[in-house]
């Protein structure tokens, strides 16, 4: 692995190596609308005050969603359906009026909430209840957004400290930027972002250093560059280009090359930033969607995906 610290110059105008996207300009980068997944978890509350932190810097409106689950809905009518309270274990029947009115408690309190942070920060906000497949409809409103945060694991017993299946499907099918969100991040430190020779891997980059660029409460923190490529020639080249796109932003840039995908080598190299955020790209031709997950799984950041 090859370090380097460089301060892009602005008439830096390298050569673009073959096969390698031009980076963006962080200058264009316009998010308008942020989406944000709201349930009672922890996870999601994280999500909603990460996603107001960024719409008030990006100048943004706050789009708050809670989706009904159908699937609990349903599983309410049926005869069988029983509900485990935790921690007496106790068993007891699902009652269709008692679902009904808890899942308008929670709006209403998420909706409340949503409220009470927008206006400290002083945002536009909507708030929105749907009913659905939980999936499926968070992807469908994501549509109308151009970023989407929600939390990593969700209000979900059995998944308790893994990866939701929602924030997966996010995270791999959505075709916004989608924030996944730790309760345990820390937006003010450095910024960590893997470059991986692709069109995502630019946008990655030119999205990190907008955020660097606006966001007051990481800027002093640097923009750390993971760059993948073959060799050390390919490796120097995309820096490089990467040097000439940064130029304007005046950041200080430290640039680390890594040769290898392995899911464990790369999983170390990201821990071991001490980072707030890090900006991973996902596309057919970047990283394998093993070393994809076990990041979105295992990093100790916030982790925004850019495809």
């Amino acid at each position: 692995m090859e370090m380097d610290r460089q301060r892009p110059e602005p008439e830096a105008e390298a050569e673009r190596p073959e096969g390698s996207p031009r980076p963006a300009s962080a200058e264009h980068l316009t998010i308008r609308r942020i989406l944000v997944a709201l349930d009672a978890s922890t996870d999601s509350r994280a999500a909603l005050h990460a996603a107001a932190a960024l719409a008030e810097v990006m100048h943004s409106e706050l789009l708050g969603l809670f989706v009904e689950d159908i699937n609990m809905v349903r599983l309410a009518e049926l005869p069988f359906g029983r509900e485990i309270r935790f921690p007496a274990a106790v068993s007891l029947r699902l009652e269709p009026l008692e679902i009904e009115r808890q899942l308008r408690m929670r709006a209403l309190e998420l909706r409340r909430e949503l409220e009470e942070i927008t206006r400290a920060r002083q945002l536009q906000s909507s708030f929105r209840v749907v009913r659905g497949r939980v999936e499926m409809e968070l992807l469908a409103a994501a549509h109308d957004a151009d970023l989407l945060a929600l939390g990593r694991i969700g209000h979900s017993v059995a998944k308790r400290g893994r990866l939701g299946s929602t924030a997966l499907a996010a995270a791999l099918r959505a075709g916004q930027p989608v924030l996944l969100v730790r309760p345990d991040g820390d937006l003010s430190r450095p910024l960590v972002v893997v470059d991986d020779g692709t069109e995502a891997g630019a946008r990655g980059v030119a999205i990190a250093a907008s955020l660097l660029r606006r966001f007051s409460g990481i800027r002093a923190g640097e923009l750390k560059v993971l760059i993948w490529a073959a060799d050390d020639e390919l490796a120097y080249a995309r820096r490089q280009l990467l040097v000439a796109a940064l130029g304007e932003t005046e950041l200080t840039a430290d640039f680390q090359h890594f040769h290898e995908f392995a899911p464990e080598r790369l999983m170390e190299l990201v821990n071991r930033q001490e980072g707030g955020l890090l900006v991973l790209p996902v596309s057919a031709a970047g990283l394998p969607s093993e070393t994809v997950r076990r990041l979105l799984e295992d990093a100790r950041q916030h982790v925004l995906v850019v495809h």
